[in-house]
């Protein structure tokens, strides 16, 4: 999951930074990768940056002997 940046206002369009483009859509656009400076830099000038979660792993369920999952 990319990062998820807000702007302080509903813009929509392109917005360089640096060598990064962002693509807005109501104010909202996703990266690929934030790097530690545009982040502190978006932040100073009033954009919420956040960080994308970690994907949540899947445990097996128990298996019984006849193939059939426990719902302990």
């Amino acid at each position: 999951m990319a990062p998820k940046i807000t702007a302080p206002s509903t813009v929509t369009g392109d917005s360089t930074f640096g060598p990064v483009t962002l693509s807005f859509e109501d104010g909202v656009a996703e990266a690929d990768a934030v790097s530690d400076g545009l982040r502190n830099y978006l932040e100073k000038t009033g954009y919420t940056v956040e960080k994308p979660k970690p994907a949540r792993r899947r445990t097996a369920k128990p298996v019984d002997e006849d193939g059939e999952t426990n719902a302990d």
